[in-house]
């Protein structure tokens, strides 16, 4: 099955992402919306 990845918004593609990581590796990411955080969008306490 395939699935065409540039319909995503943004946001979408970047939960996608941490979770396909945090997945992998068997961590837990925490996620940050919009703020003064230097563009900073996902954390994992390792």
């Amino acid at each position: 099955m395939t699935y065409d990845f540039s319909n995503l918004a943004s946001a979408d593609f970047e939960d996608l992402v941490r979770d396909l990581i945090g997945r992998e590796l068997n961590v837990r990411f925490e996620a940050f919306g919009p703020g003064p955080d230097g563009g900073m969008d996902e954390a994992c306490p390792i």
